[in-house]
């Protein structure tokens, strides 16, 4: 459910920053690529004459890295670290174009020497950050980050990064502090309203996230995804009109939003309006066929119309896509159960070892469940 908003901060803000060299300075758009080819040639025919030459060899791999000659860029700096193992700029600009390519634990080990030399700069500890943020070490990554805004305190970027990677362990508080102080330093800053909102909304702050949701869409009105979340809101807290209204608003701004037609389904479905569900369930599954939400709401529809088998069917499609949902593993035993299948008390049975609590005590005794 979270984390649209969270990843997209996340996918953008790791690229500003892994993909950050120091390159020479120019126009916003840089050179243009006949420019950068004619740049190539004249560091190719400096180095013949100078093979010794570090700043070159850097030089041309951030040329070629701008040219997405990625191989090309790693081997200019790797000749550069030959030639001057201690280099921060060639440690980082390798560490920078190794985490553009995904390979995110190499980016680290160099990025790691980098900061050893230079613990002073606050480019080198984000893109530490983002490296390690790649290859899943989030507390790694939190104390890169930590070395950021202590280094630069008034640098909303560092904080924005932190708060991903907490969320992403589940620290919503600090997540959320994280998002105020990006907020106060960057009043205009509509990303981290919105992922704020989405962080408030997993704290069940559902008034402070619908606050955050205002927030943003005023400074950024045709944003889907803060919509789509508001519809959320008003689900969770039983304003089901509201709700419909906000997942139509978010689906009107962006048809193809699978997300939305799911969640519209779930409004349509709890109002009794089966048919219109069905209709933005099987949409929902048309645009995204691992959206586990809509195979749940349409075979909990199924199993209302007396269609276990079919019921069934959907049940397990959600559970394969989402296999940690107890609701799913729930809904499905129910109905094998209501097909004479005994096997639904091992799915009533793990429902439970996922944290479901309400199992009817007629379905308990059946089961022989504690």
């Amino acid at each position: 459910m979270k984390k649209t908003v969270l990843i997209f901060t996340f996918l953008f803000m790791g690229a500003l920053f892994c993909g950050l060299t120091a390159q020479p300075s120019g126009g916003s758009a840089g050179p243009s690529p006949e420019k950068d080819e004619n740049m190539i040639r004249e560091y190719t025919n400096f180095l013949k004459a100078h093979p010794l030459h570090v700043k070159s060899y850097i030089g041309r791999g951030q040329v070629k890295r701008r040219l997405k000659d990625y191989i090309g860029a790693i081997a200019d700096f790797r000749r550069a670290l030959e030639l001057d193992p201690d280099n921060v700029i060639a440690l980082y600009s390798r560490g920078a174009v190794l985490c553009q390519v995904g390979k995110f634990e190499q980016a680290e080990k160099d990025l790691v020497e980098a900061v050893k030399i230079d613990t002073a700069d606050s480019d080198l500890w984000m893109a530490l950050g983002v490296a390690r943020s790649g290859f899943g070490d989030f507390r790694g990554a939190e104390k890169a980050y930590t070395k950021v805004v202590t280094i630069a305190p008034e640098n909303p970027f560092g904080y924005v990064m932190r708060a991903d990677v907490r969320f992403k362990m589940h620290n919503d508080s600090g997540a959320a502090g994280d998002y105020s102080k990006t907020i106060q330093l960057s009043p205009e800053d509509y990303l981290s309203y919105s992922a704020r909102a989405e962080v408030r909304f997993s704290m069940g702050d559902y008034p402070g996230s619908l606050s955050d949701c205002r927030s943003t869409i005023a400074l950024k009105p045709g944003d889907p995804v803060i919509f789509e979340l508001k519809g959320r809101i008003f689900f969770m807290t039983d304003q089901l009109d509201s709700a419909g209204e906000a997942f139509t608003q978010a689906i009107s701004l962006q048809e193809d939003f699978a997300r939305a037609w799911a969640w519209r389904g779930h409004v349509y479905s709890m109002q009794g309006k089966d048919t219109a569900a069905v209709s933005d369930f099987n949409r929902a599954i048309k645009l995204d066929s691992r959206d586990f939400r809509a195979y749940y709401g349409r075979g909990a529809i199924k199993y209302k119309r007396h269609d276990l088998k079919g019921a069934v069917e959907d049940f397990s499609l959600s559970i394969d896509i989402n296999p940690e949902n107890a609701q799913s593993y729930l809904m499905r035993g129910v109905a094998r159960l209501n097909s004479d299948d005994k096997a639904g008390c091992k799915d009533v049975e793990r429902a439970v070892e996922l944290g479901y609590t309400n199992v009817p005590e007629d379905i308990r005794k059946f089961c022989n469940m504690k």
